[in-house]
């Protein structure tokens, strides 16, 4: 939401309305479907290897998107910027294919469908919810002259702080999850299998 009115402070790069919105649909798709196949790719081979993998993968893109977000939002080089936000874009991006994936190995086979469905949900409540807002507040809360900063197009500032101390963290946190959380996978994938075989014998049996 914010990445085009980031781009257009005078205090960070200082584009045009239409270059910074141009630059941020571009690499956001471009890079977007390059973590999407590089994520889904990555985690289908180490799948077979080692049972926690897709979520193992969703972490790595996420603990290494921190760094690669944080030098994102500090440089004031286009080229630089480019580079940085296409690799951030990119790793953010690599966890959509395997955390659909591994959300559907976790539940029986009836519940597929729903598990999803509440995964995304949950996803949308706790984050695109109410994220800009807090963005927007906390960019505010930022700025001396509470407002004077936006007024000016001088805001950059403020906003790069306020998205470095809410998505790092956020991100090292996911990351730190989803390779920790790998471990257990195995079980819950052994537990869903068997819930499987469960209904299947009740079902043969009516």
């Amino acid at each position: 939401v914010y990445l085009p009115i980031y781009l257009q402070q005078k205090d960070t790069l200082g584009l045009s309305s239409g270059f910074a919105s141009i630059l941020a649909g571009g690499v956001v798709v471009i890079a977007g479907i390059v973590g999407l196949l590089v994520g889904g790719y990555m985690s289908d081979a180490l799948n077979r290897r080692y049972a926690g993998a897709r979520v193992l993968v969703c972490g790595i893109g996420f603990l290494l998107c921190a760094p690669a977000f944080a030098l994102s939002v500090t440089i004031h080089n286009v080229a630089i910027f480019i580079l940085c936000f296409f690799i951030t874009a990119m790793l953010i991006n690599v966890y959509n294919g395997p955390s659909t994936a591994a959300t559907q190995d976790v539940v029986p086979s009836v519940l597929r469908a729903s598990a999803v469905a509440v995964s995304l949900l949950l996803a949308h409540l706790l984050g695109d919810a109410f994220a800009p807002s807090l963005i927007g507040v906390l960019a505010k809360a930022f700025d001396p002259t509470h407002g004077g900063h936006f007024a000016n197009n001088m805001a950059g500032g403020d906003l790069s702080l306020a998205l470095l101390v809410t998505c790092v963290p956020t991100l090292v946190v996911a990351g730190l999850v989803g390779i920790f959380g790998a471990r257990w996978m195995k079980l819950d994938i052994a537990a869903a299998q068997q819930a499987d075989k469960a209904g299947k014998g009740l079902q043969s049996n009516t």
